[in-house]
C-alpha cells in the first residue's frame, strides 16, 4: 500500500516538474507565476487513538476537485499505459484491514496528502 503511495507521489512530482517546464518555456505563464518550490514526498506516521495514522504529502501536479472521489476506482488512471490499479489495491488493502483512506488538493499545482488511519491490533 505505502509502495503504491509514494510511486504515485514520484508520478506527481514527474508531471509538476513538465508542468513547470512547459510554464517556463511558453505556456500561458511567465516564469515569475511559475511555482520555484523544490519538490519533496513527506510521510509522517504516528499512533493516535489506537489507529496508526500516516500522511504522505507532496508537491506534484496535485488533483483536480472533482476528481477526488474517482482516483481510487478500478482502472482509473491519468498514465498512459498503466492499469489504474494501484490506488486501488491500496484502498482495497486499508478498507480490508478496517481502515480509511482520503486525499487532500487545492487542484493543479499544490500538490496532495493522502491520509491513511489503520486500526492497530490490540
Amino acid at each position: 500500500m505505502l509502495v503504491n503511495l509514494i510511486k504515485n507521489s514520484i508520478d506527481a512530482i514527474d508531471k509538476e516538474q513538465a508542468r513547470r517546464r512547459q510554464l517556463r518555456t511558453g505556456g500561458e505563464e511567465t516564469l515569475e507565476e511559475a511555482p520555484a518550490a523544490a519538490l519533496e514526498i513527506r510521510i509522517v506516521a504516528r499512533e493516535e487513538n489506537e489507529r496508526l495514522e500516516i500522511e504522505l504529502t507532496d508537491n506534484g501536479i496535485g488533483i483536480e476537485p472533482h476528481r477526488m472521489k474517482e482516483i481510487f476506482t478500478a482502472g482509473h488512471t491519468t498514465k498512459g499505459g498503466a492499469s489504474g490499479l494501484g490506488l486501488h489495491s491500496a484502498a482495497n488493502f486499508v478498507n480490508e484491514a478496517g481502515g480509511r483512506i482520503w486525499t487532500k488538493s487545492g487542484g493543479i499545482g499544490t500538490g496532495t496528502t493522502v491520509f491513511v488511519a489503520l486500526p492497530l491490533a490490540g
